[in-house]
């Protein structure tokens, strides 16, 4: 916000069209570079070994770049999941996106669907905003590489869309961060029922905030330099289903699943309910590697299985999505198999009698307004609020309220407190 992105501000805007594309590439690498140090050679050689096999395009060069992308992973990733051996290797910054998008990329080119090109596709995978999501398909990235004139209403909403995504991560999802970490971290045999309660709520919300905050940053970034990223989440947690819920929670990897796996699996037209519970079990791997995300997209695999068998009335529907996500999320946050049991035991009746953790000692004013704040931003009230935009002093009040979200976060980035993004560690 102070550096990097003003200096990059600087040059992009005094630069002659020619030069804009790559200004932001360089910017990229650069970031890359700051946040992964050694491990640009990573992504440099993805870049390098993606596009030759692009040029070839047939079959063969298919099959060895998913493969070659997949061990990639495997090889930083799920190393000591799959061995049982301890490392000391760090993942590459955005790893499991960046394979995501590579993979999309061979694939599309093989359709004919895209057209291979070193500048184009070395920009798309490395554009430093969409690191760690949205998972952007090539062409719809490269369809707008021509166009690079500033737009002042388009760099206004994109400072917006920055501004919330920025509030998000830091009024809310770190602030509720606190009291998850706290509740995950008492003993199996000492959670009371209520506290367990307080901690699966605070982190439902807490990770929503963080991924869509991390979202709306990137959104806003790029469309400051004139790139429309694609949006990510439409409220999912108005979801009368577990169906509908992964139509608004994490867009791009839905979509990415559908058209790179389920379709080409056979979809609906051949072995449904084993299609879906393959394209959950890989969900589940992609996020993690760890037992508790396999049983997480299994988990989620089931209910779109039972879906098709059975329909909820619309009554029960958005409780009954609810809780099925939530008691997904255990599985999300827990450390392992054991403690997720545990937990959910806890919650429903198997929770201890323990003062100690009794949940009045996580609550105080502070959380009471931010999960207020976050269930109210988890609706969809902001389009509500947008069909006032004609009304007298609309503009005004909305300026005021984004400089004094954008003046409570500068406060709390200088306390000093940091919290990475959730989503990082993919």
């Amino acid at each position: 916000m102070f550096l990097f992105i003003p200096v990059l501000a600087l040059c992009y805007f005094i630069a002659t069209q020619k030069f804009k594309i790559p200004i932001l590439l360089i910017f990229s690498l650069l970031f890359y570079i700051w946040g992964a140090g050694w491990l640009v050679l990573v992504l440099i050689g993805m870049i390098a070994v993606n596009y030759l096999l692009s040029l070839i395009n047939n079959k063969a060069s298919l099959i060895i770049g998913i493969t070659f992308n997949v061990l990639v992973l495997a090889a930083f990733k799920y190393y000591t999941f799959i061995t049982g051996w301890q490392t000391e290797l760090i993942i590459p910054l955005g790893l499991s996106f960046i394979v995501f998008t590579a993979i999309a990329y061979l694939i599309d080119v093989y359709r004919g669907e895209a057209l291979p090109n070193l500048l184009n596709f070395t920009f798309h995978l490395s554009f430093f905003p969409k690191i760690s999501s949205p998972i952007e398909r090539y062409n719809h990235i490269v369809e707008q590489m021509p166009d690079r004139s500033a737009k002042i209403d388009r760099i206004a909403s994109g400072i917006k869309k920055f501004i919330v995504g920025l509030s998000k991560k830091v009024l809310i999802a770190n602030i509720l961060g606190v009291t998850v970490d706290q509740i995950f971290a008492i003993p199996i045999e000492s959670l009371p029922t209520a506290t367990a309660w307080l901690g699966i709520v605070c982190f439902t919300l807490q990770l929503y905030f963080d991924f869509s905050g991390y979202t709306d940053m990137a959104i806003g970034i790029g469309r400051i330099f004139g790139f429309e990223l694609m949006e990510n989440f439409n409220y999912p947690y108005i979801s009368r289903s577990i169906r509908e819920f992964w139509r608004r929670w994490h867009i791009t990897l839905s979509k990415w699943l559908r058209d790179y796996l389920y379709i080409p699996l056979g979809g609906n037209r051949s072995h449904v309910i084993l299609n879906l519970l393959v394209v959950f079990l890989i969900c589940g791997i992609w996020h993690g590697a760890a037992w508790t995300f396999v049983v997480w997209g299994l988990w989620h695999g089931l209910f779109m299985v039972i879906e098709r068998k059975v329909k909820m009335p619309i009554i029960l529907g958005n409780v009954y999505a609810l809780l099925v996500i939530m008691i997904g999320w255990v599985f999300f946050r827990a450390s392992s198999l054991e403690y997720a049991f545990g937990y959910i035991g806890s919650m429903f009746g198997f929770g201890a009698d323990n003062a100690v953790y009794s949940v009045s000692a996580y609550v105080n004013l502070l959380l009471i307004v931010v999960i207020v704040a976050g269930v109210i931003g988890s609706l969809p009230v902001v389009p509500l609020l947008s069909k006032l935009s004609n009304r007298k002093g609309y503009a005004f009040v909305m300026v005021s309220i984004l400089l004094g979200l954008f003046a409570l976060s500068l406060m709390e980035v200088a306390s000093g407190f940091y919290k990475p993004f959730l989503y990082g560690a993919f």
